[in-house]
């Protein structure tokens, strides 16, 4: 038997009829509601908000309702699977011949040739019989797949280490598997070049091998669900992480990858808590070792990922390296949480003045600097009110000469 847990906003799921009677069918609907009797068969719907793409529905089932007994095999699938996984109909038909972690899409969008027809042509070594599907293999620090250019796919990488400003070359799964808990997996990830993972996050794994990673992330399944819903970019992210969650390993190209060196993202003394990694933060940033200091600020955010005052910090970093997108995200996530932040909202309006959005910077600035919590914010931080003042006119008089 099999269980499909399917993630749906508002797609015909009509085609969930012509699965194996056998099947148990979890249908998480974070769209309108379902036609009466649309389905001729048992149909668990669960009614979820819409958050979280199809990364949070998975987790809310893994954390949930996730039954080990329930048959051999867990198959995950966005509600219109079939752009992506044309055959998995008849897939699901052949399950015995399924590996533990089995793909079952061939591709992203054929009108948008992701990936390349010729690609699709050749590349047959992962079909079942006559099924064609794919999986891809991609690159764990640029993010974008090996055999031809996705511009897309590099900008979802690219966005990410903006977002936690790191460097050029920095593993980026190793670091989301950091930032989710799994230290154990991010350092498996380290050691590697090239990652898989099937298009539309569509797949299926065996229940065994869902326990494991359930035993494995358990302290941090919460976090992780968290992190679906946190970021658009991290539902991209998670994309790509689904198979090596559920023991697909990486793939090694360079010699010595065994004894390559761990990146040290944060310096951590033992049981140090989130506040006293942020003080060291800013001890090591009054020596000059800014890169150190925003390690151990990021550190400390996985930490305790809602934590204003770190996002207020990291924003503030960004603007003094120049570095005005990150210090826009990071302000921007502040204010999600509080609103009435002062020196998120300072921080905003003078990223928003770096990247040149005069209009945006200037909304910004009013905010702060208007009515009761301008008059608090000047007697609180003279120094930068009046710098945020002199912005905010020179916005003005700029808007006036133009």
């Amino acid at each position: 038997m099999l269980t499909f847990v399917v993630a749906r906003y508002k797609e015909d799921v009509s085609w969930l009829n012509d699965l194996p009677l056998d099947a148990k069918i979890y249908l998480y609907n974070k769209g309108p509601a379902l036609e009466p009797g649309i389905f001729s068969r048992d149909v668990t719907v669960v009614q979820l908000p819409n958050a979280g793409r199809e990364s949070g529905t998975y987790m809310h089932h893994l954390m949930h309702r996730f039954d080990a007994s329930e048959g051999e095999f867990t198959v995950f699938t966005q509600a219109d699977p079939f752009e992506h996984a044309p055959h998995i109909l008849d897939l699901v038909r052949v399950w015995q011949q399924w590996s533990d972690v089995q793909p079952l899409s061939l591709m992203w969008l054929a009108e948008q040739k992701t990936p390349p027809a010729l690609l699709l042509e050749r590349e047959t070594s992962d079909w079942i019989g006559d099924l064609a599907i794919r999986r891809e293999f991609f690159s764990l620090t640029t993010w974008a797949p090996v055999g031809f250019l996705d511009q897309g796919a590099w900008g979802i990488g690219n966005t990410y280490r903006q977002k936690h400003m790191l460097p050029n070359g920095t593993n980026i799964m190793a670091h989301f598997l950091d930032f989710c808990g799994l230290s154990e997996m991010a350092a498996e990830a380290e050691t590697a070049e090239l990652g898989v993972f099937s298009y539309g996050a569509i797949f299926a794994v065996r229940n065994s091998r869902v326990s494991a990673f359930l035993d494995q992330a358990g302290p941090h399944l919460e976090k992780i669900e968290l992190l679906t819903r946190a970021d658009m970019n991290y539902g991209y992210i998670f994309e790509r992480c689904w198979l090596h969650f559920f023991g697909e390993p990486f793939v090694h190209l360079a010699r010595g990858h065994a004894e390559r060196k761990r990146t040290a993202w944060a310096p951590m003394l033992p049981g140090e808590s989130a506040q006293e990694l942020r003080t060291r933060a800013f001890g090591a940033m009054g020596q000059g070792r800014d890169d150190e200091g925003v390690a151990m600020l990021q550190r400390a955010l996985m930490m305790t990922p809602g934590d204003v005052e770190l996002m207020s910090d990291l924003a503030a970093v960004a603007l003094r390296r120049g570095d005005y997108q990150s210090a826009i995200t990071y302000s921007r996530r502040a204010l999600s949480t509080d609103a009435m932040h002062d020196a998120a909202q300072f921080t905003l309006g003078m990223s928003q003045m770096g990247v040149g959005d005069g209009v945006q910077a200037e909304r910004s600035l009013l905010k702060l600097l208007s009515g009761p919590r301008g008059r608090k914010f000047e007697q609180q931080q003279p120094e930068l009110f009046q710098l945020a003042m002199q912005n905010l006119q020179m916005i003005r008089s700029s808007a006036a000469l133009a």
